[in-house]
């Protein structure tokens, strides 16, 4: 009897069908296809479970659940400074360049390296600044959510034309 509900096995098949699909034969690579279940099965709202001691933070649908946890475990490691949150700030820098860097591997931009990502690493890429992005936030307001709703209400209120 298999331990997974119909469902999660129905996302796992569609995940892996979507690989072979998009993905060119000679690019796939088990951790790729890997990394897109789990994509999958997070997206469709399963929570994936890590061993404890490796990652201590539980995985949750409720993002700043989420992200206040990342704020935890980084303080918990380094503290909560002005050196450590300036380099929470320079991280932001550092994963903009991983974007850049996918996008000119999936348009083939290096002629010495040809194509080299996928539209997906582009979209994984721009992920993890976001995710930067709300953990130096919450790093230095008490209400990050409420900030950023507030900054998007005042986005939503401004004139679109010139």
């Amino acid at each position: 009897m298999n331990p997974f509900p119909p469902a999660a096995i129905a996302i796992i098949n569609a995940a892996i069908d979507d690989y072979r699909l998009t993905t060119p034969p000679e690019q796939q690579t088990p951790a790729d296809l890997t990394d897109r279940i789990g994509h999958y099965l997070l997206s469709s709202g399963y929570a994936i479970r890590p061993d404890q001691q490796e990652h201590p933070m539980p995985m949750t649908p409720d993002h700043w659940t989420t992200i206040r946890g990342l704020v935890a475990w980084l303080d918990q490691e380094n503290g909560r400074n002005q050196q450590e949150i300036t380099l929470r700030l320079l991280k932001l820098s550092e994963e903009a360049g991983e974007v850049a860097q996918a996008w000119i591997g999936t348009t083939g931009q290096n002629p010495r390296k040809g194509i080299t990502h996928t539209r997906e690493d582009v979209a994984d890429e721009l992920c993890d600044v976001i995710v930067t992005a709300a953990v130096a936030l919450a790093s230095l307001v008490d209400d990050p959510a409420g900030h950023l709703d507030t900054k998007l209400r005042r986005i939503a209120a401004r004139p679109r034309t010139p």
